[in-house]
């Protein structure tokens, strides 16, 4: 098993945790503390949900949950857009990210099924021959 730090999922969901905690910390104190906190929230939550996925078990239902958490991640982010707390530059590129880190979790939940129903019918997935 990788370090979580080593996958790409990791950076990924880091880097787009440090660009929301970036424009949170220019919101203005109205927006801060309501719908910023809860954006910087969900994002240190993918952060974390990355480590926890790479040591469990059964990876699928947290990678599921993972999927959704990014598209209530993208939600929250265009709401932030359309209420012009956050800049529409910052937007573009949470999105790219968030778009990046869906394929790498829908790849990653493929993987991770494939094995689980390897090992389940007595053998390992081909790709850990």
């Amino acid at each position: 098993m990788a370090l979580h730090t080593d996958l790409p999922v990791y950076a990924s969901a880091r880097d787009l945790s440090k660009l929301i905690s970036k424009v949170v910390a220019n919101m203005q104190r109205d927006y801060k503390f309501t719908l910023g906190r809860r954006l910087d929230q969900q994002c240190f939550d993918l952060v974390m949900d990355v480590f926890r996925a790479n040591t469990a078990q059964e990876k699928a239902p947290i990678i599921r949950q993972m999927r959704e958490n990014v598209v209530a991640i993208e939600l929250s982010m265009r709401l932030a857009e359309d209420l012009k707390r956050m800049p529409r530059k910052d937007y573009a590129s949470a999105i790219q990210l968030t778009a990046s880190i869906g394929k790498q979790l829908t790849g990653w939940l493929r993987h991770s099924e494939t094995r689980q129903q390897a090992i389940r019918h007595g053998g390992r997935s081909s790709a850990h021959r």
